[in-house]
């Protein structure tokens, strides 16, 4: 590790859920290792490999797969909104099942 002088020194102030910090700070200490080495060494390898690690492409990737999921059924829902215009009296329980089901995929992100 590169030792640095204080006046050298950048902080980094991230937003996280507070359950999530905690559960991580947990398994740092039960580690033995400080927030700040393990930052400190995330960001080594960043500048060292010229790249992000393969647990963080992974999660990009799903998050990205959502989001396409999730424009899916939105265009989905959009389809059967403007079609059901002309057919209201006949298809409202349809659409009402279907709406339903597409919402609470959209909230859990899986497919049922």
């Amino acid at each position: 590790m590169e030792k640095t002088d204080a006046k050298n020194d950048a902080t980094i102030n991230v937003r996280i859920p507070a359950i999530l910090k905690q559960r991580g700070e947990a398994v740092l200490r039960k580690n033995k290792v400080s927030v700040s080495d393990a930052m400190r060494s995330f960001y080594e390898y960043l500048a060292t490999e010229q790249r992000i690690p393969d647990f963080i492409e992974k999660s990009l990737s799903h998050q990205d797969d959502l989001i396409k999921e999730q424009r899916r059924l939105l265009r989905m829902i959009a389809g059967i909104t403007s079609g059901m215009q002309d057919k209201q009296a006949q298809g409202s329980e349809l659409f009402n099942a279907k709406a339903a089901r597409l919402k609470r995929q959209l909230n859990t992100g899986v497919r049922e």
